[in-house]
């Protein structure tokens, strides 16, 4: 049995050396399939154009985190008898809604109208003017349409497809948009040049934009930033300040309400001053009671009112700048130096892959 297993090692080691030996015998054929490799990976990074990415760090913070300025105010009005209703808080932004909102069709509809610097001219323009005027397309691009798009192309021309818009629904509807060809096709750009990542564990956002110039990529990076926050802030606030237009409406009335019984009450008295029947003291009694209690539902409103718009304040989220935006002094892609490196490691694995491969299937065709 020593003997058997010592035979299968040896045989194991001598198809190991053989396999090395096939491999330098090879080395030629390793080396001309690498420089191919790299040769193809090269001509493919050069058709990619150079893009520079611009980042900001920021961190959303509720005024519940310093809460002290409305506890104290809170502690104030209590002892005038206003409930400014300071209990309980307000929930966090959940992570999630950060990607949901840089994806979502409003919030890239409204970078298409984001202002960049155009960098030979140095005047400002749109998001949307410097892709559909100045910007010219890469060899990239180029082969793209020309070979990836040109068959949905040809399938569109025979379909009738309309060139100009894409209607996504009845005219006049405002909650259906209507989008040209044009802007969807910049709205699927925006999808690889813009990247928010919120990080859970210590609540911070980091948004990424890239351009072909490093100060558009900053530009970008801003707006979108601010885009961001005020879209994160009509979130939060949203319920808070449909309470605040439905409580200044009921407040408003109120009022209306309370001013009219008061009139009436002044002008029942001037014109009864000398008058002591018992008819004109009911009269007046019950004008009272109407005043008294139109006062005390304004009053009470008014401090609903008051209330919904400290709730508003406190629901408003402040955003923290961690990292501020700054003009890129390097390109983010194509990273040439490791696509040199991989193209390296595939070209050896391929070919060192082919010969064992093809080495198997002699050693098969041997053995039959």
């Amino acid at each position: 049995m020593m003997k058997t297993g010592n035979k299968k090692v040896s045989k194991d080691e001598i198809d190991l050396l053989e396999l090395i030996l096939k491999i330098w015998e090879r080395r030629l054929f390793i080396l001309k399939t690498t420089i191919i490799v790299v040769f193809l990976t090269v001509f493919f990074t050069l058709l990619i154009p150079n893009q520079f990415t611009a980042e900001t760090v920021f961190l959303p913070q509720t005024s519940q985190s310093g809460g002290a300025g409305l506890s104290n105010l809170g502690g104030l009005a209590g002892l005038a008898g206003i409930n400014l209703g300071l209990g309980g808080g307000a929930s966090e932004i959940p992570p999630q809604l950060y990607p949901k909102i840089v994806k979502s069709l409003n919030y890239r509809l409204a970078l298409l109208n984001a202002p960049v610097t155009l960098p030979e001219e140095k005047v400002k323009i749109t998001y949307r003017e410097y892709y559909s005027k100045y910007h010219e397309p890469s060899r990239l691009d180029l082969v793209k349409k020309y070979t990836i798009g040109l068959p949905s192309v040809v399938m569109g021309a025979f379909r009738g497809e309309a060139k100009d818009s894409i209607v996504a629904g009845k005219k006049g509807d405002s909650r259906i948009l209507n989008i040209s060809s044009d802007d969807q096709s910049l709205i699927g750009r925006l999808l690889n040049q813009v990247e928010v990542n919120p990080n859970s564990s210590d609540g911070t956002v980091s948004l990424k934009f890239s351009m072909p110039d490093p100060l558009m990529a900053a530009e970008m990076t801003a707006f979108a930033e601010q885009l961001l926050q005020k879209e994160l802030i009509d979130y939060k606030i949203k319920n808070a300040k449909e309470d605040l237009i439905y409580s200044e409406a009921q407040l408003l009335e109120s009022e209306t309400a309370y001013r009219k019984a008061q009139s009436r009450l002044a002008i029942f008295r001037d014109k009864n001053q000398n008058l002591s029947t018992a008819f004109s003291r009911n009269e007046e009694q019950r004008l009272e009671a109407e005043f008294t209690l139109a006062f005390t539902v304004y009053s009470e409103l008014a401090k609903q009112y008051q209330q919904a718009k400290l709730q508003v304040s406190k629901d408003t989220p402040v955003f923290t700048i961690i990292d501020p935006v700054t003009i890129p002094t390097g390109k983010s892609s194509p990273n040439r130096k490791l696509a040199m490196i991989i193209a390296i490691f595939i070209g050896l694995t391929l070919s060192i892959l082919y010969i064992f491969i093809k080495e198997m299937i002699l050693n098969l065709k041997q053995v039959e």
